[in-house]
């Protein structure tokens, strides 16, 4: 069984992309383990804030590539583990 870990926070664009590329990173390759992130007020398709960016960089973790989408009912039922 796949466990999906979700990590929450406002808007998708600072702590919970941090916390999805840092875990990723921790994680490794493993494929049992699906990670998201998604904001209670996020607006869909915005890129990590600069901020976000440089601190995983400087972590050695690009999430340069991640985009903001809303936390939702799907999203939740989804997830074995939610860090919010």
């Amino acid at each position: 069984m796949v466990k999906s870990v979700l990590f929450v926070c406002t808007g998708n664009i600072c702590r919970s992309p941090i916390a999805e590329g840092l875990f990723r990173r921790l994680i490794g390759n493993r494929r049992d383990i699906e990670v998201l992130s998604a904001g209670v007020h996020a607006v869909r398709g915005q890129p990590p804030s600069l901020y976000a960016v440089q601190v995983c960089a400087e972590e050695g973790t690009d999430i340069s590539d991640l985009r903001s989408q809303p936390l939702t009912a799907a999203l939740v039922d989804r997830a074995t583990h939610i860090f919010a």
